[in-house]
């Protein structure tokens, strides 16, 4: 497992340690590479590091720091905070990725050696940002594209997924948890073990009955209590944004 160059910004001394800690039991290497970047000035190093990590709220000018590191499309912006919400402004700040802490080391894992190499690559997203995204399933011989804004919801069938669109069902022969650790968020949100809704989609929350009402036929999508606190997020963006409660 090649271990990346990572950059700390934000992290008192215990957590760095505990961080290193973390590294080195999933590894199964020793490290002494983690590097903690404290002053503005250091923003050149970025050029240099694969992953850069920020601690929300113990870095009062995280959001001017990730700014600037975005001049970079090399490193893999990463947010942390204990506060879900926090979610919404590392997103909108440019990250790549949002881990809400406390972490477990499969998260962390997961983050650190997966998501950099799958299509939230920043590179990839700084291209993604000038068009619509466009989604491509091939299976076989045959290559099947539309825009990410037509997908109405993912359904889990086995190792497989019906991705439900606007006009038609397409199945992937790829897990729901494939999706749902590509397509981006928030755009698309896990919502139960056998949904992944595209939220651009949503049109009405039913709370008492556990229900996302998506796209114009409104469709009902069940949600479920272990993924609740998706939804509570989800509410929480939307009324962040432009946003008028009558």
């Amino acid at each position: 497992m090649r271990v990346p160059s990572i950059a700390l910004i934000g992290f008192l001394p215990q957590q760095i340690t505990t961080f290193i800690s973390t590294i080195q039991e999933i590894t199964q290497q020793d490290i002494e590479w983690v590097t903690e970047l404290t002053d503005q000035s250091q923003v050149s190093l970025f050029e240099y590091i694969d992953i850069i990590i920020v601690n929300q709220r113990q870095s009062p000018q995280w959001s001017e720091l990730l700014a600037k590191s975005g001049q970079s499309i090399h490193s893999y912006l990463v947010c942390t905070s204990q506060d879900q919400a926090d979610a919404y402004d590392a997103w909108k700040a440019g990250a790549d990725d949002f881990i809400l802490a406390p972490w477990s080391p499969l998260e962390l894992e997961n983050v650190l050696f997966e998501k950099p190499n799958n299509l939230k690559r920043v590179a990839e997203k700084a291209f993604y940002q000038h068009q619509p995204l466009q989604i491509g399933i091939k299976s076989y011989g045959d290559h099947r594209y539309f825009s990410a804004d037509q997908i109405l919801y993912l359904k889990a069938d086995n190792n497989s997924t019906d991705i439900h669109l606007t006009d038609e069902t397409i199945t992937a022969f790829k897990t729901l948890k494939h999706f749902e650790n590509t397509l981006p968020f928030p755009h698309f949100m896990r919502i139960h073990n056998s949904y992944l809704i595209n939220t651009h989609q949503l049109k009405r929350i039913q709370l008492g009955n556990n229900l996302c009402y998506i796209g114009a036929s409104k469709i009902k999508v069940p949600f479920s209590k272990s993924y609740k606190h998706h939804v509570d997020f989800l509410m929480s963006h939307i009324a962040k944004n432009n946003y008028l409660e009558l």
